[in-house]
Parts: structure tokens; sequence; C-alpha cells
């Protein structure tokens, strides 16, 4: 609509524009993954295999309802130490705190050593 001004007052002597600009849109939407984001809180190490198996199954029933067979399930933990604004994302594996650490200490140049903390109510 705008694209021959535009161009023009950029000093760009060509424009180019698809044949049928409005089904990228539609194109798109029929192209790409199906995907489902499951979040949850967790504090403390132990919560996280439990909330993780709980947030997979919700996922998969619902995926199963619409008709989609055997998802394949990628697990990502936004972390941060306490007192931060910012969580780093990293996989979940076995080494999750370690990966944190690593990618703390490559973004910031340091990193801490992580405390768990539990409060017991007696």
């Amino acid at each position: 609509m705008h694209a021959a001004e535009l161009a023009s007052e950029l000093g760009i002597k060509a424009v180019f524009v698809p044949a049928h600009p409005g089904l990228f849109s539609a194109y798109g939407l029929l192209s790409v993954d199906m995907v489902r984001d499951r979040t949850a809180g967790a504090v403390g190490v132990s919560d996280v295999k439990d909330i993780l198996t709980r947030l997979e199954a919700q996922a998969r029933a619902e995926s199963e309802a619409e008709g989609f067979t055997d998802p394949e399930v990628a697990y990502f933990l936004d972390m941060r130490y306490v007192g931060q604004s910012y969580e780093i994302t990293v996989p979940y594996s076995d080494r999750y705190e370690e990966a944190f650490r690593e990618e703390y200490r490559r973004r910031y140049g340091y990193a801490r050593t992580i405390l768990w903390k539990s409060l017991t109510q007696g």
C-alpha cells in the first residue's frame, strides 16, 4: 500500500510484492508445529520431577483429545537466584543446576552456589 512511497523516500528502486500476500498468515498457521507450553512454580529440588510429570500428563491428555498421538516433549526450567528479576532458561537434565551456573557464569562472569532452604513448622 505504502511500499512505493516509502521505497522512494529511502532511495530504494524496487519493491517486491508477493502475488498473494494475504496467504502468508494462513500458510504459516498450517505449516508450523503444534506447541503447548505448560508452566508451574517450583521451589526446591525435590519438586521438579513431580511437577514435570504432572505437566506432561496434562499436555499429553490435551493433545490426544485433539487427535495428536505420541507428542514430542521437551523440558526447560526458568531459573534465577533469590532476589533477581530475570530468569535464565536451561534445558532440564540431571545436571540442570550445573547448567544454570554455567550459563549464568557465561552471561555475567560469575556464579554463586545455589542454596536450597527448607522451612519446617513445629
